[in-house]
């Protein structure tokens, strides 16, 4: 996930809050214990919302440990919420995973602190959505086409016996061929070469 995360970080940590959702972000989250926390400003930009217990919260992308030591959870177009506080001088979690996990083995360093990225807990995800997550992941490690990976990993998630399938497993394997191919789309003569683009959703 990291590559995702390092393309996210670059569009800044901030632009979570006001971004459009557009990639497939399947990690929730939920507020374990209530907090109010009063907008601040660190790093020029406004970070930070209280929640109340019970709070769910979809398209979880990153934990962000910021310079001064603070913790978040980022969501993708949701913002940044705490992952834990200190409350009556002992410091609790406030916002916990539900189905992803913390990623600690490839952090990213930026002038605002560092992004952890999540991976899934594969035992509560489907087949189906595995395989998005996986054709996902590669997709932005062989750097297909970013307008373009949600759609082919929809693609391939939905129709595993498909050319599209078959395209994509060679992708996923490093393939270079494969990535031209699902790069190109249709050659100089008018080919088809990439068959995900005629793979429903």
């Amino acid at each position: 996930m990291m590559v995702r995360s390092i393309i996210l970080a670059l569009l800044g940590v901030a632009g979570f809050a006001g971004e459009a959702h557009a990639e497939w972000d399947p990690c929730t989250a939920r507020a374990v214990t209530s907090v109010e926390v009063p907008s601040f400003s660190e790093g020029g930009f406004d970070r930070g919302w209280g929640v109340a217990k019970g709070q769910t919260f979809q398209f979880v992308t990153q934990y962000w440990q910021s310079k001064t030591g603070v913790r978040y959870f980022c969501s993708h177009g949701g913002g940044c919420y705490l992952a834990e506080a200190r409350v009556n001088g002992v410091r609790v979690p406030v916002v916990a995973l539900d189905n992803c996990r913390i990623d600690y083995s490839d952090p990213y360093k930026f002038e605002d602190g560092t992004l952890y990225s999540l991976t899934p807990i594969r035992s509560k995800f489907s087949a189906r959505d595995l395989r998005q997550w996986d054709a996902t992941e590669a997709f932005y490690k062989y750097k297909v086409q970013y307008d373009r990976i949600d759609q082919y990993a929809v693609a391939y998630a939905n129709n595993p016996r498909s050319a599209c399938a078959k395209l994509t497993r060679r992708v996923m394997r490093g393939d270079r061929r494969a990535i031209r191919a699902m790069n190109k789309d249709i050659d100089a003569e008018g080919n088809v070469v990439n068959p995900c683009i005629w793979v429903s959703k």
